[in-house]
């Protein structure tokens, strides 16, 4: 089999991949959405990665757009988390800072890892969203 990764964009230190995988015996090709993300501590810097199957994306998109449609227009009483998560653990969200008042939004390659978390901004969920719609014209 063989395999084409192609940049669609970044946002807020994550860069936007579109996977293509080709069974050369059957010529099927699968597509995929990748995310990657750079983590750096004292010692070392490791590539976080995650992966969104094509059939995933619609639902990421809805949840965006639910984001900022419901969500950052409305405040809450009590810590909430409003969070997407996909087959392979890859969650986009956000949370309502009591302290602070506000929506804190993320995007964490695989939620059992604490260093995969990047904080965003707002307006980086909407530059997410037209690399999204870049990548599902490179999936087709």
């Amino acid at each position: 089999s063989s395999q084409q990764f192609s940049t669609v964009g970044r946002f807020g230190g994550i860069t936007v991949k579109v996977l293509k995988l080709k069974d050369l015996n059957d010529n099927l090709s699968i597509s995929a959405l990748r995310f990657e993300y750079d983590y750096s501590s004292k010692y070392s810097t490791d590539t976080k990665i995650a992966t969104l199957d094509n059939d995933e994306v619609e639902g990421l998109v809805k949840s965006i757009k639910n984001l900022q449609s419901n969500v950052f227009t409305s405040t809450r009483e009590t810590y909430t988390e409003v969070t997407f998560t996909s087959r392979n653990d890859f969650q986009a969200g956000a949370y309502f800072s009591t302290d602070k008042q506000n929506w804190v939004s993320y995007i964490k390659l695989s939620k059992y890892d604490s260093n995969s978390i990047v904080f965003i901004q707002q307006k980086d969920l909407e530059t997410l969203l037209g690399i999204i719609e870049i990548a599902k014209l490179k999936m087709k």
